[in-house]
């Protein structure tokens, strides 16, 4: 593998940690997530502080504002913005569809996965890569 990216992926099966909180797969790794699981207390206890905690090739850990787990589904593009999140959705584990612009989650989501390929696949400049937070308004560093 030369690079990856983790869109929303879970980083816990079955409550036991995914190796890549633990080890780096040495390659590059972006990972796009969404507000509630970045800002979560029991993610960052779980996962964000051993993830941080390990040393890594490159690795980038990015979320997007006001987004659930269901804004990195193909829901972004036929739920309309006006219609709020259908009964159900809006759980602890953050399946909502989140209240972001829909077209920006889209368009932002796909500026960084491209980014991530044309920088270590291709070899060409990617500096939205570098700080995303200050080329996307919905954009914030996990850290």
């Amino acid at each position: 593998m030369d690079a990856g990216v983790n869109v929303d992926g879970a980083l816990l099966y079955a409550n036991t940690a995914s190796p890549i909180v633990s080890r780096d797969p040495g390659t590059p790794l972006l990972s796009v997530l969404n507000s509630r699981h970045a800002e979560s207390p029991e993610g960052r206890d779980r996962f964000w502080g051993q993830y941080f905690a390990t040393s890594r090739s490159w690795s980038k850990v990015y979320a997007l504002r006001e987004t659930g787990h269901f804004s990195f589904t193909d829901a972004e593009h036929y739920v309309p913005q006006a219609i709020p999140d259908p009964p159900g959705m809006d759980v602890p584990a953050g399946f909502s569809l989140g209240t972001a612009p829909r077209q920006e989650v889209v368009d932002t989501t796909n500026d960084l996965v491209a980014g991530m390929f044309d920088r270590f696949l291709k070899g060409a400049p990617a500096p939205e890569l570098d700080d995303a937070a200050s080329r996307y308004p919905l954009v914030f560093e996990v850290r």
